[in-house]
């Protein structure tokens, strides 16, 4: 670019210094005002897309507990159900058999290698914190970073749990017979599904986990005592295989 030094006749038709520098920090504002609006609109893509999952995941949430209260005796149960061009998993499990939280540190050896936890101590001193606080819906998963534990804990130990030992975990389907209200039971129901359409990808898959209690009302048949919306763990489940006893 030619520069010209500025006099009585003005630039005649060079760019000065100053009008390079503008024309720099223009460009510069510019590119940065297009990176923004680009990020933003990342953002806003992936925050539509998650609402339309968790608004499908919140339809089949209503659909299980309707399975769940006509579906048979109080066991743990695994099914799936079409959805689109997808299947959505869905798990339920009563509460009341998993291990108590009071009793989650004792846990033995066995157990806990078969969790693969990664440090034992810590893990029983973080689970003797829970039981103090009853805080083990929102933080149990997070005790230890196995991924076998965070997959089973949910599965194993539970607030709201009556045993002195965690359960086998065997699932079955429901069986639709009579309804049963279970009125007053709580239950983990848990729906995983993802994103749908021509850019979905086979990863985009989310998890809606609950602990609902139920109530016997019709229009109202469970009350959400705690929700976990994450994105769903890589791989199959491998706590049936692990702990069917």
């Amino acid at each position: 670019m030619a520069w010209s030094n500025a006099n009585q006749n003005g630039d005649e038709g060079f760019a000065t210094p100053a009008a390079v520098t503008v024309s720099m920090a223009l460009a510069l504002v510019a590119t940065a005002v297009t990176g923004s609006a680009i990020a933003e609109l990342k953002l806003a893509r992936s925050d539509y897309e998650r609402g339309q999952v968790e608004s499908r995941l919140d339809g089949a949430q209503a659909a299980a507990v309707l399975t769940v209260i006509s579906g048979g005796p109080s066991t743990r149960m695994r099914w799936t159900v079409p959805s689109g061009d997808e299947v959505i998993d869905i798990l339920a499990e009563p509460e009341a058999p998993k291990l108590r939280l009071a009793s989650a540190a004792d846990l033995d050896g066995a157990t806990l290698a078969e969790l693969a936890v990664t440090d034992a101590g810590e893990l029983k001193a973080r689970l003797k914190q829970l039981a103090a606080s009853l805080a083990a819906d929102q933080d149990l998963v997070s005790a230890d970073a196995s991924p076998i534990w965070r997959a089973c804990a949910r599965s194993l130990i539970a607030v709201h749990g009556n045993s002195a030992k965690p359960p086998v975990l065997k699932a079955r389907a429901p069986i639709q017979g009579q309804l049963t209200w279970r009125i007053g039971e709580v239950w983990r129901v848990r729906v995983t599904g993802g994103a749908q359409g021509a850019g979905a990808r086979p990863t985009d898959r989310w998890t809606d986990d609950r602990i609902v209690r139920f109530t016997g009302d019709a229009e109202h048949p469970a009350a959400i005592v705690d929700r976990r919306f994450s994105r769903a763990a890589k791989g199959a489940d491998p706590c049936d295989a692990i702990f069917a006893g």
